[in-house]
């Protein structure tokens, strides 16, 4: 769900909201099972007009907290998709 320019998201096991920015929507947005960590970074780099390292970090930090909190997983191809 959308709300104000944030992405809201339930965890229905936890009965938690878990709001997002604007930068992590847009990471959660592009996690839809065909794209790799990489691929993600790539992407948003380019819409960013910033190198591949200074984004890919933030990616990856980002997706390990979804991951943390069971929103989604990677599996051994570094695909990303939702838990849900």
């Amino acid at each position: 769900m959308d709300v104000l320019e944030e992405k809201v998201l339930f965890h229905p096991a936890r009965q938690e909201a878990i709001s997002l920015n604007v930068s992590s929507a847009a990471i959660w947005d592009l996690c839809d099972g065909t794209r790799t960590v990489a691929e993600i970074g790539h992407e948003l780099s380019e819409w960013a007009g910033a190198p591949d390292s200074d984004v890919l970090a933030d990616v990856e930090r980002i997706v390990k907290q979804f991951s943390e909190l069971s929103l989604l997983h990677i599996d051994t191809a570094n695909q990303i998709g939702e838990d849900a």
